[in-house]
């Protein structure tokens, strides 16, 4: 495991990876999503990453709780479960499929 993932910075303060510094360029529209039960991308931890990407105009961070995804849990890595396609799936390829604004 990479030492990055128990320091505060996560991988930001990491001096040994170069590309982090691409980061504060990306400026596409960026949707970060906070899955109410992930004991590790908890509010907190979420904004700190959206943080980093000063380069996007259009960044915003979106709260899914299980019960709008019709689940009991969701968990860390519960988004990519296939029963959640047509839900979290759905939503997050309707946001990446809209028309760029003019």
């Amino acid at each position: 495991m990479d030492a990055w993932c128990a320091t505060p910075e996560f991988l930001f303060g990491d001096e040994t990876l170069r590309e982090r510094r691409y980061f504060r360029d990306f400026r596409a529209p960026i949707r970060f999503l906070q899955i109410a039960d992930d004991p590790w991308g908890t509010p907190a931890a979420v904004g700190h990453m959206a943080e980093h990407f000063t380069g996007s105009v259009d960044r915003s961070i979106c709260r899914v709780t299980p019960a709008e995804a019709g689940v009991r849990k969701i968990g860390h890595f519960g988004f990519f479960r296939p029963d959640l396609r047509d839900t979290l799936w759905k939503a997050a390829a309707d946001w990446l499929l809209q028309p760029a604004p003019k």
